[in-house]
């Protein structure tokens, strides 16, 4: 048997598993916040990144 801590950032409430055929095909939801986001950084005299 082995166990897995779920990210922080879940709702482990709503986390699902299922197993078919050999294969585990976990669900695990991710809170809004945790979501990645793009923001840009500019620099004075330097091209705009994005990060």
């Amino acid at each position: 048997m082995t166990r897995a801590s779920a990210p922080r950032a879940s709702r482990s409430g709503s986390i699902e598993a299922d197993y078919h055929s050999g294969v585990l095909t976990l669900r695990i939801p991710v809170l809004e916040q945790a979501n990645p986001r793009e923001i840009e950084i500019r620099s004075a005299g330097h091209k705009a990144i994005n990060a």
